[in-house]
């Protein structure tokens, strides 16, 4: 990003007596914005293939290392790779073994999915990964957007930013204060910086999560969107709001409607069932602990419907 300079002007005033005082006067120019949609469309389609390359070299080194090394080298190469930093669980979980933990991404027709990876460190487990998904997904438009918004310039920019979003919409206190969204439908992600419009979609598997079809910032608000967005988040008295309607309010009449409507499809309650298909050999206290352990990293801004994988093995959970 070019950052703002100081340009001088200089301002000369005739008094009375006809003196003239000369003063220098600094103004700040407004930053220049460096990447424009066909840039971010440029970046996009680089990093995404970036991504999935660094997934390869991943797979490729998990089979040639042991769990010492594997976890060095992504500690080392996580700032390049598909990966934020790696971290390990200090106790064992029974039959897997301590667990190699971090966040990755990877790319499918475009559209950028997270989950969280688990690599059980045992003897018989190594070479397994177990993966969580984080029930989001974001297209291929929302990223170009994201990119041109933000003002990107490097995958590691991307990955903070991604991150940054991700902490603040899941460790938001709209989840403590009136709980989970529990319909399947539109709806839109307020923040006082920027606003995203999302849909509820069912994949193929018929798992579901939640889809970031575009987004807009605080310099694209237009109107009364900046007084609608803080209405909304000052009246719910939180740093981030889930809101079921599809576009920003255009008054504050609506937005009321829309609040009153979000918190009749809200819950703080929920149920476990589970379904077990070929799992490993391992007792019923291991899968338990793992699970909670491994849930307990997951998404919880939205309704959990969480796919874990082991290998071709599946465990399927829904909240």
């Amino acid at each position: 990003m070019k950052s703002g300079g100081w340009d001088g002007v200089t301002l000369r005033l005739r008094t009375k007596t006809n003196a003239t005082i000369t003063q220098q006067i600094h103004l700040k120019t407004p930053e220049v914005p460096t990447v424009d949609s066909q840039t971010a469309k440029e970046l996009w389609a680089t990093w995404s293939k970036q991504i999935n390359d660094a997934q390869r070299e991943v797979t490729k080194r998990l089979f040639s290392s042991n769990p010492t090394t594997f976890f060095n080298f992504l500690d080392r190469h996580h700032a390049r790779l598909n990966c934020y930093k790696p971290y390990q669980t200090e106790l064992k979980v029974g039959y897997y073994g301590k667990v190699i933990i971090y966040d990755l991404l990877f790319v499918e027709d475009g559209r950028l999915y997270t989950e969280k990876a688990h690599y059980p460190t045992s003897t018989k487990s190594w070479g397994n990964r177990i993966s969580v998904d984080n029930q989001v997904m974001y297209t291929k438009h929302y990223m170009e957007r994201l990119i041109e918004r933000k003002n990107i310039e490097t995958f590691e920019a991307l990955k903070v930013e991604l991150r940054k979003d991700f902490l603040n919409v899941n460790q938001s206190n709209f989840i403590d204060k009136f709980g989970r969204l529990d319909i399947d439908t539109d709806h839109i992600i307020v923040q006082r910086d920027q606003v995203s419009f999302c849909d509820y979609q069912t994949m193929e598997n018929d798992v579901g999560g939640i889809l970031r079809k575009s987004l807009i910032t605080a310099d694209d608000f237009k109107g009364r969107q900046s007084e609608v967005v803080n209405h909304i988040l000052d009246k719910l008295d939180v740093t981030c709001a889930v809101i079921t309607t599809h576009e920003i309010p255009r008054s504050i009449v609506e937005a009321n409607n829309a609040i009153e409507d979000t918190l009749k499809r809200v819950t703080t309650s929920g149920y476990w069932g589970e379904k077990f298909f070929n799992q490993p050999q391992s007792t019923s206290a291991d899968k338990k602990s793992l699970i909670n352990r491994l849930t307990s990293n997951c998404s919880i801004f939205y309704r959990p419907m969480t796919l874990i994988w082991f290998h071709k093995n599946a465990w399927f959970m829904v909240s």
